[in-house]
């Protein structure tokens, strides 16, 4: 002891296999007059860094694509321990970012990425508060590059439980065997827009590869099949545009709205 201060080195508690262990220390020292003065402080152990990564996609692109020139990554920490301080971030291992993180739970910026259209890869190096370092790799797929489409046929068609759309046609992406969306939107006959665009995400059962089709290059013979609500009264056509993975868009030609409901129709007997 020197100076008022003292150091001595005790044994930590045992590892309980918990990621983040909370402890209060109790201590006690004894001056030269004999008494005896209590002190507490409370402290945690730390054995790994706690984080959850997020690259944030644009809303109309399927997670782990994007059609942008940058990329937004959170970073959330866990908060009831040591907490994030920094790391760094290499784009296609060439560019490194260094960053401090301003709170120690969360971290969030924006990353331009390379001018190409193909998967890039991100590594991260995060470190905590007491020194504890983990790396994450992952990667995302760049593209800008709308799909192409070819014998494309449409039909929308008014049924009794709603309106069925049905798409064929061929369909050419790079980086997507098969549509990924769709979005429509109800339109007069002299091509007023009704109500807002309807932005659809594809379920396996509403969109297949087709198997007998001429192919045009890499092109995928496809079929899909929508069931959505009646039209508006006013409707007489439907807008639509197919998207692939990253959220670039391809418009079809407006499609006529048909519908196969049958109504009865009375008409009077007048002087009968």
């Amino acid at each position: 002891m020197y100076a008022g201060y003292g150091n001595i080195i005790i044994q930590a508690p045992p590892d309980t296999g918990v990621v983040c262990q909370q402890y209060e220390l109790h201590a006690q020292i004894r001056d030269q007059g004999g008494n005896l003065i209590s002190l507490q402080g409370g402290f945690f152990k730390d054995n790994s860094v706690d984080v959850q990564i997020n690259l944030v996609t644009p809303q109309r692109a399927m997670s782990g694509y994007t059609n942008q020139d940058t990329i937004l990554v959170s970073i959330i920490g866990d908060n009831e321990c040591a907490g994030l301080r920094d790391g760094g971030i290499s784009i296609d291992q060439t560019v490194l970012y260094i960053f401090e993180a301003d709170v120690p739970d969360r971290y969030e910026a924006e990353y331009p990425l390379p001018a190409v259209e193909r998967p890039i890869s991100l590594s991260m190096a995060l470190f905590d508060r007491v020194s504890n370092v983990v790396v994450h790799d992952v990667s995302i797929v760049r593209d800008v590059t709308p799909p192409t489409l070819a014998d494309i046929r449409a039909t929308a068609t008014v049924v009794e439980d709603g309106t069925r759309l049905t798409i064929t046609g061929q369909f050419n992406d790079a980086h997507a065997p098969l549509p990924w969306a769709v979005e429509w939107q109800f339109v007069t006959s002299d091509g007023v827009e009704l109500g807002e665009p309807v932005y659809h995400v594809l379920e396996a059962s509403e969109v297949q590869a087709g198997s007998a089709a001429t192919l045009a290059a890499t092109s995928t013979p496809f079929g899909l099949n929508v069931l959505f609500e009646a039209p508006p009264q006013q409707a007489s056509a439907l807008r639509i545009q197919l998207f692939d993975r990253a959220g670039n868009g391809r418009a079809i030609d407006p499609v006529m709205i048909t519908s196969t409901v049958s109504h009865t129709v009375y008409v009077p007997l007048v002087g009968r």
